[in-house]
């Protein structure tokens, strides 16, 4: 799990609300696509009737699982890297080069918050909704700063623990 531990007192609860339950909302986010993608299905070609606004949902449910997803796996550790030039990095040169990616890493998610949110908070303004669904279009919209927010949350308890010593500087 990319050097997840389970710990007790704070550790924990920063994992349960960083990592378990994003994941949690994500895997029951998927099973309602899922859902609905069958019920459609069946809806479409057994009784003629498909439900007009199901793609449009589908979408949106797989919007927020691909944004909690990310924040997850910023959880863990374990999101995609470029790492020709770590590699080639050991002691003290390798730690001040992965705490500067985290600490831009962190500045790029707060931003992305802030003007994410002033996004979702117009569009919220509006009243605007989808075309078919009707669902409110902050919904989808409040996805991009609810998952950086995460983010920003896992770079900075990273960060932490890396402090700690509890991981290895390549983890972040």
């Amino acid at each position: 799990m990319g050097g997840i531990t389970r710990h007790t007192g704070i550790d924990r609860w920063v994992t349960i609300l960083l990592y378990d339950l994003p994941r949690h909302l994500a895997a029951a986010l998927f099973l309602a696509g899922l859902a609905l993608n069958f019920v459609n299905i069946v809806g479409r070609y057994v009784f003629l009737r498909p439900i007009m606004s199901a793609e449009e949902v589908l979408v949106y449910l797989m919007i927020w699982c691909i944004f909690l997803g990310a924040a997850i796996v910023t959880f863990e550790g374990s999101h995609l890297r470029m790492d020709l030039l770590t590699m080639h990095l050991r002691g003290w040169l390798l730690r001040t080069f992965e705490l500067a990616a985290a600490v831009v890493f962190l500045a790029l998610a707060i931003v992305i918050v802030d003007r994410s949110a002033d996004i979702v908070l117009l569009v919220s303004s509006m009243d605007e909704t989808s075309v078919v669904a009707r669902v409110p279009m902050q919904i989808p919209y409040a996805a991009l700063p609810v998952s950086f927010a995460l983010m920003a949350a896992a770079i900075v308890w990273r960060l932490v623990t890396l402090l700690r010593g509890e991981i290895r500087p390549t983890a972040l």
